[in-house]
């Protein structure tokens, strides 16, 4: 979701159809990224490398695992308000104009109208566009936060084994990449996480001073150290996105890893 350019190759795979849904499911998990489309990694040079020389001596900007997290709550939470202020609108009835050219009407906390050809930066627009594109791809965001307590090292350690992944690395949790688990209670667990598709954040482990950074990505997920992170701040936060997603129950299945002791 950090890439600024997205290369789709092996388009001769398939139709035309199934192209433009993954552009369209690409547009909406990173809508300031360019596409660029190719078969077989057949792009000219130009197209990829930029058009004018860089000076290789400027540093590049890197953000911080703290930025990058913060950058991800803020976005989730925004979603998450956005969401809650659509469903009071509905459930309160509110309906106003949002009158375009060709006559269409939207509910808002507000009214106002312009023609397309001169609203194309129209805000209420583009939300109603990019919700509309979350709507249509079941995609959601959520934070798992708790401030009071750490969590029990073999619980989470057991927790992150039995999702849905092919590779567990639990940096200094006392083990080492590993499948998944096979076992019918693991088979639950990882239907909890079922449909997550990214989730990263840091954790607090009880019987550790520094937080870890929890990164899973697709089949892989990560538990390492995070060094040079402040100790303030709440002790979990974790934002999941993915389609079709049990808050509830990723919740809870969360809140059982905690440990029974209250964070000092």
């Amino acid at each position: 979701e950090s890439a600024d350019t997205i290369i789709i190759n092996k388009t001769d795979l398939v139709d035309e159809a199934g192209l433009a849904r993954l552009q369209q499911l690409l547009g909406t998990l990173a809508p300031n990224a360019r596409r660029l489309v190719s078969s077989h990694g057949n792009l000219p040079l130009r197209q990829v490398m930029p058009a004018e020389a860089v000076s290789i001596d400027m540093p590049a900007y890197v953000p911080t695992l703290a930025n990058r997290h913060s950058a991800a709550v803020r976005s989730a939470t925004s979603a998450r308000n956005k969401k809650q202020e659509k469903k009071e609108d509905d459930t309160h009835g509110h309906s106003h104009g949002h009158n375009h050219e060709q006559g269409h009407g939207h509910g808002h906390g507000h009214s106002h109208s312009h023609e397309h050809g001169e609203g194309s930066d129209c805000q209420i627009c583009a939300v109603e566009t990019a919700a509309h594109r979350h709507s249509r791809y079941g995609i959601s965001s959520f934070v798992y936060r708790r401030s009071d307590r750490h969590f029990d090292r073999d619980r989470l350690a057991s927790a992150v084994r039995s999702m849905p992944v092919t590779t567990a690395l639990l940096t200094e949790f006392g083990g080492e990449e590993a499948p998944a688990e096979t076992s019918a209670a693991d088979a639950s667990a990882a239907a909890t996480f079922a449909g997550v598709l990214r989730s990263k954040g840091f954790v607090r482990v009880a019987g550790h001073e520094k937080p870890f950074y929890w990164s899973h990505a697709g089949r892989q997920v990560q538990v390492a150290p995070a060094d040079g992170i402040p100790s303030k701040g709440p002790t979990q936060e974790v934002v999941f996105i993915g389609s079709g997603m049990d808050e509830a129950a990723i919740s809870q299945a969360l809140d059982h890893c905690l440990d029974p002791a209250p964070s000092l």
